[in-house]
C-alpha cells in the first residue's frame, strides 16, 4: 500500500512538472531592442571622428560622430533623406570588403578609418606631416614624401588595396 501511494505521488509530481514545462508563457512577447550602429567616421569629410568633441547626433538607428563642430553644423542643415544618404555612403566605403580581411588581417572596424603609419609606396614609416594623405575605402593613407602621393592615386583600386595590404601589418 505504501508503495502504491509513493508511486502515485511520484507520478503526480512528474505530471505536474511536465505540465509546468509545457505551459505557454503568459504576458507580453519580448521584442528585441533596436540595434544602435555607431558611425565613427564623419559623414561630411570621411575622417575618423575622435571621441565626442565634434558632437554626436542620433539619426534613426545610427549614432553619428563628427570630427568637428563645422561638420556637425553642415550635417544639421541637410534634409533627413540627405543625412541617411551621407551615413550610408560612409558605411559603404568602410565595409570590410577589402584584401586585409582575405589575408587574415582585420581592420580596426568597419566604420572606423584606419590611419596607415607606413607609406604604401616605399614601406617607410611616415614622420611628421610627411607627403600628405588620401582617404581610400576605410584607410587614411599617409605618404612619406610628396613624390609618393601622385603615383599612388594613378593605381587601380586593386593595386591600391595590394599596396595597403603590404604595409597594413606594420600599422596594426
Amino acid at each position: 500500500m505504501v508503495r502504491r501511494a509513493t508511486m502515485f505521488c511520484m507520478a503526480a509530481m512528474l505530471a505536474a512538472a511536465m505540465a509546468a514545462v509545457a505551459a505557454p508563457k503568459q504576458g507580453k512577447p519580448k521584442t528585441k531592442a533596436p540595434q544602435v550602429v555607431e558611425v565613427k567616421v564623419c559623414p561630411m569629410d570621411g575622417m575618423k571622428a575622435m571621441g565626442t568633441m565634434g558632437g554626436v547626433e542620433r539619426v534613426g538607428k545610427y549614432n553619428v560622430h563628427f570630427c568637428g563642430k563645422e561638420c556637425k553644423q553642415a550635417f544639421d542643415k541637410l534634409s533627413p533623406k540627405e543625412k541617411l544618404a551621407k551615413i550610408q555612403a560612409v558605411l559603404k566605403k568602410s565595409a570590410p570588403a577589402h584584401p586585409a580581411k582575405k589575408m587574415g588581417m582585420s581592420p580596426a572596424g568597419s566604420t572606423q578609418l584606419v590611419s596607415l603609419e607606413y607609406c604604401p609606396m616605399t614601406g617607410e614609416k611616415v614622420k611628421g606631416a610627411g607627403g600628405g594623405s588620401v582617404v581610400f575605402e576605410n584607410y587614411k593613407v599617409n605618404f612619406c614624401c610628396a613624390g609618393c602621393k601622385a603615383p599612388f592615386e594613378k593605381l587601380t583600386d586593386e593595386q591600391k588595396r595590394a599596396k595597403i595590404a603590404a604595409v597594413l601589418h606594420k600599422t596594426e
